[in-house]
């Protein structure tokens, strides 16, 4: 399948994440906790009543087990974003409203006449993909990074002692009583340039504007409904994947930056799966398509999966789990992050 269409996108410069960074300040402490990765509403699709309440099966990927949970202690991460996240939960809103409409629309089969439920859908998808535990990861790394970067230079010159004297002097005014002076410098040194990053206000603006660029991306991409007539989908917590065919058959499609994927895939419902990429129609899933789609799902998950309690899927995880695609040499083959 050819690689859809994208418009070149631009990174914020460190000069813009300040600037967005000012005018967020005054709300900083505007918080909420507990953040969906994945929609309730999206979930309540996986979930059957049980007993006068709504459940769906919880598969710990680490451990390999199971157990029955509502949708509220399901696909949550607490504190995800930790700045001014208030703001942020209200733009997500604005797209988590329009979810239930949409999947009716789907159910109806009314979806793709209509050129605002086809844009609502990209929004969905666009939101799973983003406000997701991989970008939270990544950008964790790139956190990581920053400070190895600023302790490693400062272990260097450690090396030279009385060049970091005559630094303390200069910058204080007078001379460092003994060593632990010239580390409380350091330590001041190294994250005194890294405040935003560890409040998590970098991560505030990036992931907003990661958002807004991707769906800038995909604005114009074609949306197609897949409908599972012989089986169930599941769904991962990281359920919106950017995937690109390896060259190796053998090896499974490749979960790539957007702007490299031919195509981006959502379970939206046990029976539905979105694709952005293509042409606008929709379709059928065979049985090799949804046991693809279930094994993506669980191979670049972060931690959990979620399926319908009578779909019969507790077999397919725990043969999955006992298998080493999810081993760290198989990840490292199959991720690609950058």
């Amino acid at each position: 399948m050819p690689a859809p269409s994208r418009p070149i996108v631009s990174p914020l410069t460190i000069e813009e994440i300040s600037q967005r960074i000012e005018k967020l300040r005054p709300e900083k402490d505007s918080h909420i906790a507990n953040q969906h990765v994945v929609s309730r509403a999206i979930l309540r699709k996986f979930s059957t009543k049980i007993k006068s309440q709504i459940n769906l099966i919880k598969f710990n990927l680490r451990y390999s087990n199971f157990s029955l949970k509502g949708t509220q202690g399901c696909g949550r991460v607490r504190d995800y974003a930790r700045f001014a996240s208030a703001s942020l939960e209200r733009k997500w809103n604005l797209i988590e409203n329009r979810i239930s409409p949409s999947l009716k629309s789907i159910e109806e089969g009314s979806a793709l006449s209509s050129a605002a439920t086809l844009a609502d859908l990209r929004e969905i998808v666009v939101l799973h993909y983003v406000r997701s535990k991989r970008t939270y990861e990544i950008h964790q790394r790139s956190r990581l990074k920053h400070l190895g970067h600023a302790a490693e230079l400062y272990g260097e010159a450690l090396q030279h002692p009385e060049e970091l004297f005559r630094m303390f002097y200069k910058r204080f005014g007078f001379y460092a009583a003994g060593p632990e002076a010239i580390f409380k410098m350091l330590d001041q040194m190294i994250y005194s340039q890294t405040p935003d990053l560890e409040s998590g206000a970098v991560f505030r603006v990036m992931v907003e504007d990661h958002y807004d660029k991707v769906r800038s991306i995909v604005e114009d991409w074609g949306v197609q409904i897949l409908y599972a007539s012989d089986g169930e989908l599941l769904i991962g917590d990281n359920p919106a994947l950017s995937i690109r065919r390896s060259e190796d058959p053998a090896s499974p499609p490749m979960q790539v930056p957007i702007g490299e994927a031919e195509i981006v895939f959502m379970p939206i419902s046990p029976k539905h799966l979105l694709c952005l990429g293509g042409q606008t129609e929709s379709g059928d899933l065979d049985a090799n398509s949804i046991f693809e789609s279930n094994q993506l799902q669980l191979l670049y998950a972060h931690s959990e999966a979620y399926f319908r309690p009578e779909s019969g899927l507790e077999d397919f995880a725990l043969r999955f789990c006992q298998h080493t695609a999810r081993s760290p040499e198989f990840q490292q083959g199959a991720h690609r992050d950058s």
